[in-house]
């Protein structure tokens, strides 16, 4: 078996051409899993939970609002403050409080998140040793179950425990529970047609249909 992940995977003939028959199956494909594919896996599943993001943003308006309320609570208690300096304050807040909710949305939803997760994440994973963890891999899909095979493992699945196939940036995520997914790597396919074909192979064996993220 070649361990080369960017070897396009073994397809006796196109899927997307006709009609899936039996004798087309298996659909063996290969590549490598790395570290990197397990913390976007991890990051997906944190950043699908829309109530842990919306906690987030709470939870930092939060400690902005507090901020701004003892600024604003010592301005107006100074003895030398006066009118204008209670506008001043006023002005100061809403101003602040503009410009800052955006900023705090958008660190919570889609950008920096990443930035602390991520690290964590890689930390976590490597503490021990990885090497049943990340190496060459592969994916066999045939019409009755789906084995996915590790360096060092190999598990197996019927195909009516696929709940649900996520088509992300840079991997495929076809879940088997609420919170396992055997990730595939875009990268495994030297042509993107190939990546279509696998996603229109696993709608019609399964019947689950596929959504974009």
């Amino acid at each position: 078996m070649s361990t080369n992940p960017y070897e396009p995977s073994r397809v006796a003939e196109p899927y997307g051409s006709g009609p899936l028959r039996a004798q087309e199956l298996p659909y063996v494909i290969e590549y490598d899993m790395t570290l990197d594919d397990y913390v976007e896996f991890n990051m997906h599943y944190l950043q699908s939970f829309v109530a842990l993001r919306v906690v987030l943003i709470a939870t930092e308006l939060t400690i902005v609002f507090g901020f701004q309320a003892v600024f604003v609570a010592a301005w107006l208690t100074d003895p030398m403050a006066n009118a204008q300096d209670a506008i001043s304050a006023v002005l100061f807040v809403a101003i602040s409080t503009v410009l800052i909710i955006p900023v705090i949305v958008w660190i919570a939803w889609r950008g920096p998140f990443r930035l602390f997760t991520a690290p964590l994440l890689k930390y976590l994973a490597t503490r021990g040793d990885t090497s049943s963890m990340f190496g060459p891999s592969s994916l066999t899909i045939s019409a009755s179950e789906i084995a996915e095979r590790g360096p060092k493992s190999e598990h197996r699945f019927a195909l009516s425990a696929v709940q649900k196939i996520v088509l992300a940036r840079h991997h495929f995520y076809i879940y088997v529970s609420t919170l396992q997914a055997i990730v595939v790597p875009r990268r495994a396919f030297a042509d993107p047609r190939e990546a279509e074909m696998l996603v229109n192979l696993l709608e019609h064996l399964t019947h689950v249909k596929a959504a974009s993220s």
